[in-house]
This record gives structure tokens, C-alpha cells and sequence, in this order.
């Protein structure tokens, strides 16, 4: 079996609409006015879903993510409850 290391792939968001759970990549930029980072609006983009409505499962990417990162039609990629990180009503996937 062969190790390979994780992909550096872009910030990923995730967004449960309905019967799926879509990943979404974004960007950020720092509002000097607000003191916080914000979200660019129009560079959100759907890159994968989960299916079955769940938070967590096996994501199935878009056609045009895996042409940008080719190693991930080789992998399984699943999301998972982080239970270690999880401690009372905050969840870490």
C-alpha cells in the first residue's frame, strides 16, 4: 500500500441544503473597518457534495475540481466527526 500525502487544496466550507451537504471553496480577505476577515462575494464556488443530507460522508467532487487536482479521483475522500476536537456542543469534523 502506498502513503501519499494530503493534497493542498483550497479553504473548503461546508453547506446542508435539503438531501445534500455541497463543498464549497472560498476565499477571504481582511475588512480593516470590521477588524475580521470576510468572505469575497462571487469567490465561493460548489467544488463536491455529500449525499444523503448528512454532515458527514463521502464527498463526490465536480469534474472541474478534480481537472485541478487530478490525485483526488485516486483517493477516497470522506468527512468525518473529529471526536478528540469535539467537546460539548461544538462538533470538529
Amino acid at each position: 500500500m502506498a502513503v501519499i500525502d494530503a493534497p493542498a487544496l483550497p479553504p473548503l466550507l461546508f453547506n446542508r441544503n435539503g438531501k445534500y451537504t455541497y463543498v464549497c471553496s472560498y476565499e477571504n480577505v481582511w475588512d480593516s473597518e470590521r477588524h475580521m476577515s470576510v468572505r469575497v462575494k462571487g469567490k465561493t464556488l460548489t467544488v463536491g457534495k455529500i449525499t444523503g443530507g448528512e454532515l458527514t460522508g463521502t464527498i463526490e467532487w465536480t469534474e472541474k475540481f478534480l481537472s485541478q487536482y487530478p490525485i483526488l479521483e485516486k483517493l477516497k475522500t470522506t468527512r468525518v466527526i473529529d471526536k478528540v476536537k469535539s467537546k460539548g456542543r461544538f462538533t470538529r469534523y
